[in-house]
């Protein structure tokens, strides 16, 4: 798989601000189904039974992550929406991220453009990474509102706070 790690992210929501739990990226090169089956034994150590995620992949993502047990949804908005609707919770201290250098370094690699038209575009700069940055965005679930999955991930992420799991290839 190229030169692109498979991630997940893992967050909860307390008190109006989004807490980062887990951050588990499996670096390449790996076996996809067995990448798979370590992002799920992560989602099942927090009690998530769905994710969300992007189309990559078509539907084998999705058949993956049902022979783990995980319903994988996707995504209904694009990566620039979610990233533009995560700005007010970082100006506003309402969003928690794990300390991890790669994370920081994808946040601080995205650029905000306005297009002759108007519209604000916030994507990556070429080169500057965004796989971890992806599923994070997608943990915190910028203006989506919370599901009773949101509640239960919140009540089974408060024993395990802050773990990153980097998974190198052997």
């Amino acid at each position: 798989m190229r030169r692109i790690s498979f991630t997940a992210a893992i967050a909860h929501a307390e008190n109006n601000v989004a807490v980062l739990d887990c951050l588990v990226e499996v670096k390449p090169p790996f076996n996809p189904d067995v990448a798979t089956a370590q992002v799920s034994h992560a989602l099942k150590a927090y009690r998530c039974r769905t994710t969300v995620g992007d189309k990559y992949a078509a539907q084998w993502v999705v058949q993956a992550f049902r022979k783990c047990g995980i319903n994988y949804q996707y995504s209904d908005r694009d990566r620039s929406s979610i990233y533009l609707d995560a700005l007010p919770l970082f100006a506003t201290g309402r969003a928690r991220l794990l300390d991890n250098k790669r994370l920081i370094a994808q946040f601080a690699a995205l650029e905000r453009k306005t297009s002759p038209i108007g519209r604000d575009r916030v994507d990556r700069r070429p080169n500057g990474g965004r796989r971890l940055l992806q599923c994070c965005r997608w943990s915190h679930g910028a203006g989506d509102k919370p599901s009773a999955h949101d509640r239960h991930r919140r009540r089974a992420g408060r024993h395990r706070r802050g773990s990153l799991k980097v998974l190198d290839p052997e």
